[in-house]
């Protein structure tokens, strides 16, 4: 993500306040960086190539692309078999599609089928822009749309019979089941921003949080059944829902309450937060739950 500064001219019918330049900050998704053709130069091997690119991506701290691309040439990989490795110039349309013909065979459904075709046109794009093979377009007769899939939904009155089970709050049931309601009632919130809510995150009856995955910021309106998790007796040890004990534990004492808001940070967070189980604090105190 890289942020722009972008400078607008109002229209001539603007009125006289807003008839002046103004200036807006704009976030607009980039692209990651072209890999340096100089790390692919002499090779018309794709997989030797494919290889660079990952390991550019990694070293620009583009991971998460680094592990798609991965995932992607590793299935490839596998269409192969004891062919093993093949030339830029030898890829093309009847190979794609022979390769996509393989992931229906296997069983693959053909959304991820799609993911792993547009993986692999990317890195040959990047071949293509390195000068190392012509372009052939061999990816295009193969499918790299994204179709809509059936919803998985479940009945509410299903949701109705996991509330109501008999299952002892200190039980590793009991837990399962408060950490799904829990999740239920505050529209889907992952179990890392469960772990990473703190005390000052409910105000006023708001329940206000940002996503450890995409940093964007929530709110929600705290319900009666919600404080009735928090206020069900702890098991020993605590159990690990909604507070503020993974981060500062990671951050190396209880008093720490800093947030950082980079990436790596981020991740780290994450891993804290696996290995660590937070201690049982409620997000309010009853008297604030009241009021809410």
């Amino acid at each position: 993500m890289t942020t722009l500064k972008v400078r607008f001219r109002p229209s001539p019918t603007d009125d006289g306040d807003a008839a002046r330049h103004t200036s807006r900050t704009v976030q607009t998704a980039c692209p990651p960086p072209p890999l340096p053709c100089r790390d692919g130069e002499g090779t018309d091997s794709f997989l030797a190539f494919a290889r660079a690119t990952i390991s550019h991506l990694r070293g620009i701290g583009r991971e998460r692309l680094a592990e798609t691309y991965t995932s992607s040439v590793n299935s490839f990989m596998r269409f192969r078999g004891g062919r093993g490795d093949v030339a830029m110039g030898e890829m093309d349309g009847g190979m794609m599609a022979a390769y996509e013909a393989y992931l229906r065979r296997t069983g693959v459904v053909a959304n991820t089928s799609s993911f792993y075709m547009r993986n692999l046109r990317a890195i040959y794009n990047r071949a293509v822009e390195c000068g190392l093979t012509a372009d052939r377009a061999p990816f295009r007769h193969v499918y790299t749309g994204i179709g809509r899939t059936a919803k998985r939904a479940v009945p509410p009155i299903v949701i109705s019979r996991i509330k109501a089970l008999d299952l002892p709050p200190q039980s590793p049931l009991g837990q399962a089941r408060d950490l799904f309601m829990f999740s239920f009632y505050t529209r889907g919130m992952s179990f890392i921003d469960m772990a990473y809510l703190q005390k000052k995150d409910l105000r006023d009856g708001i329940l206000a949080y940002r996503r450890q995955k995409t940093d964007q910021q929530l709110f929600i309106k705290w319900e009666q059944p919600m404080q009735d998790i928090i206020d069900r007796p702890p098991p020993r040890p605590a159990r690990p829902i909604c507070c503020p004990s993974s981060r500062r534990r990671a951050a190396g004492g209880e008093g720490n309450t800093s947030t950082p808001s980079t990436s790596s940070t981020r991740a780290s967070r994450s891993s804290a937060a696996a290995s660590n189980r937070p201690s049982r604090s409620a997000p309010t105190s009853r008297a604030t739950a009241g009021r809410a």
